[in-house]
């Protein structure tokens, strides 16, 4: 690398040229080389369906795999050269920002359980590993990072410890229920739960602790037909449905 600086006599006059001159062969040389180990990461990281990122020494993103495409939404080119911090969203543990950082600066690798946001606000609970990576003098000089979406997990991990735990202090099925349906829209707070019931042909309510007591009371004691509610096709087709849109959907007439 070499920079050229013009001296100038007292009238004005260009009188010599001093170069200036490094040896940058080993910074090129650690340059090409973690060129090469992303690279090679990248290969492997096409291969699994787990999000993954890899970050330069500075924390921006230098590398986007397909599966981080797929599971966030956010396409290469609108992270690289980034910071990953979009994906943390308002309700976000972002304490655990500083040890991971402190972990890859020290050389250790990072796991942790966070909550993160695709580009559309979609929430996950993500597994979050943070492998760091060193050049040849021990220094980082970048770190991989793989996240893997553990909501259903999660989810069954908290309701079944929280049905054990109000068994064991001789709840009401209702008050065991209302607590699993809480829990699961604390994991996933844009969810709106509810639990029905159906006996003798009619549904009731058992729990919807997120719901308004006009809602939770509207399908109460009704028949168990195609006209009252998701619950009511469900059970009348005898499977799982999904409805995208309940204004539009006819099993909801009857709360419009």
């Amino acid at each position: 690398e070499a920079s050229y600086n013009p001296v100038f006599d007292l009238a004005g006059k260009l009188s010599k040229i001093v170069k200036y001159s490094s040896d940058i062969t080993e910074l090129i040389r650690h340059e090409q080389e973690e060129h090469r180990q992303i690279q090679r990461l990248s290969r492997v990281a096409d291969g699994t369906g787990n999000a993954v990122l890899v970050l330069d020494k500075h924390g921006r993103v230098d590398y986007v795999n397909a599966g981080f495409t797929r599971v966030y939404g956010y396409q290469p080119e609108e992270l690289i050269g980034k910071t990953p911090q979009r994906i943390f969203g308002p309700l976000s543990d972002r304490d655990i920002l500083a040890p991971a950082r402190t972990a890859v600066l020290a050389g250790r690798p990072f796991t942790t359980e966070c909550l993160t946001y695709g580009k559309l606000g979609q929430r996950f609970w993500s597994s979050l590993y943070v492998n760091p990576l060193q050049n040849d003098e021990g220094e980082p000089a970048s770190a991989v990072c793989m996240l893997t979406d553990i909501t259903s997990t999660k989810m069954h991990q908290i309701l079944q410890q929280k049905a054990l735990e109000a068994m064991s202090h001789d709840l009401s099925l209702a008050d065991v229920i209302g607590g699993m349906c809480r829990e699961m829209e604390d994991v996933a707070p844009e969810l709106r739960v509810s639990i029905h019931g159906i006996d003798k042909g009619r549904l009731y309510a058992i729990a919807a602790p997120g719901m308004s007591e006009e809602f939770f009371t509207l399908f109460q004691d009704q028949p168990a037909s195609p006209e009252t509610g998701s619950w009511g096709l469900a059970l009348s087709l005898g499977e799982a449905i999904s409805v995208p849109d309940i204004a539009s959907a006819p099993c909801w007439e009857r709360g419009k």
